[in-house]
């Protein structure tokens, strides 16, 4: 009898937790617009011609493996300044130049996200540059509301996700 219940019991948490899995809205994923699949984050900027899909393709593509140079590098740093911190002796010096080298990381990365804004912007024709204007500063104002600022997809700031994902499986 136990042993029913228990089964019962179990098969019921696992029905919730599936339901409770498919209710939740795909945020971050992409979606369908016009017969193509689009990253939300980008909100699919209407019209886009293949050639301009092309392009963005591509910057997004190199822009991506730049940050990824980027973001590792800056990832050891911050692992290293961590170790730095949590030793008996800490070393102030080193603490303030591995510090100082993170910001330089943060520095090269801001300005490499402003480059592939204004790469994507010289793609665009006037009506798109005022849709993907317009949605960067609702995401940004978003990322900032929520208290999200420089925290997951919205720390680009540039939209490197406005490209059809017919072939990608994920970001």
């Amino acid at each position: 009898m136990k042993t029913s219940k228990f089964k019962i019991l179990v098969l019921l948490f696992a029905l919730l937790v599936q339901s409770n899995i498919f209710a939740h809205d795909n945020k971050g994923k992409s979606k369908m617009h016009n017969g193509k699949m689009y990253h939300k984050s980008c909100n699919a900027i209407p019209n886009l011609t293949e050639e301009q899909e092309a392009k963005l393709k591509d910057l997004r593509l190199n822009f991506m493996k730049e940050r990824q140079a980027t973001m590792n590098i800056m990832r050891e740093k911050r692992a290293h300044l961590i170790t730095l911190q949590s030793v008996d002796k800490t070393d102030l010096s080193a603490i303030n130049k591995t510090i100082d080298e993170i910001t330089e990381l943060k520095n090269k990365q801001m300005k490499s996200m402003a480059k592939q804004r204004q790469a994507v912007r010289d793609i665009l024709t006037d009506e798109q540059k005022i849709f993907f204007d317009s949605h960067h500063q609702q995401m940004r104002g978003r990322s900032t509301m929520m208290g999200m600022k420089g925290k997951g997809n919205m720390k680009q700031g540039v939209h490197h996700n406005c490209n059809s994902r017919e072939d990608e499986d994920d970001d």
